[in-house]
Parts: C-alpha cells; sequence; structure tokens
C-alpha cells in the first residue's frame, strides 16, 4: 500500500498495464501505449483520443524514438486507427472494438 501512497501524495497516475497487450502487439513499448489509449479513452469516457505527443511521453516515459516505434506498430494493428487531426494538430487514437476483441479472443485460444 505504500507504493500507491506514495503515488497518490505526489498526485501521480499508474498506467494498467497487462501483459496481454504486449502479447497483443509484439513489443513492451507499444504495450505500454495501448495501456495508456486504453485507459485515457475510458477515463475521459470516449472511443477517440486525441492527444500531444509529448504528454503520451510525459505520462508514459516514452522517448521520441519509442513513441515512434510504438505509434507505427500500432498502425499496423488491423483495429487501430491513428491519425492527425485539429489546430494545431494533434494524434487522435481510434480503436474498433469488435476487431480488437476478435484479437484478444485468438490470443486466448490454445
Amino acid at each position: 500500500m505504500q507504493y500507491l501512497k506514495f503515488l497518490h501524495d505526489f498526485n501521480l497516475r499508474p498506467i494498467p498495464y497487462h501483459r496481454l497487450l504486449t502479447q497483443m502487439t509484439g513489443r513492451l513499448t507499444s504495450g505500454v501505449l495501448l495501456a495508456f489509449i486504453l485507459e485515457r479513452m475510458d477515463m475521459e469516457g470516449t472511443d477517440k483520443l486525441q492527444i500531444e505527443n509529448f504528454d503520451v511521453m510525459a505520462a508514459t516515459g516514452l522517448t521520441s524514438s519509442e513513441l515512434r516505434t510504438a505509434k507505427n506498430i500500432l498502425k499496423s494493428m488491423p483495429w487501430m486507427t491513428i491519425t492527425r487531426e485539429g489546430l494545431p494538430p494533434c494524434t487522435c487514437y481510434q480503436i474498433d472494438w469488435e476487431l480488437f476483441r476478435n484479437h484478444v479472443r485468438k490470443l486466448e485460444r490454445p
């Protein structure tokens, strides 16, 4: 409990991560990015997340190179759409939940 109290005292939010996300994407960095995206979508109650890269890096600890690689991996997933939108432009992440669930189900089968 001390760890969670420490995070709370410094107003730090943990990113809920599960290794299934790394299994889905094939890399730890893309799994961390996906965990962050899912958590923010849930927190904001939206299916489309718009966020600046520097905010993602600040929250996850990913470097710009790691973020770029993780985004490229997520872009290759059939259930993820990543675009640049808005003024100033920011990255938009959108998940096709049916394809996402199907991907998870395939991983769960022996």
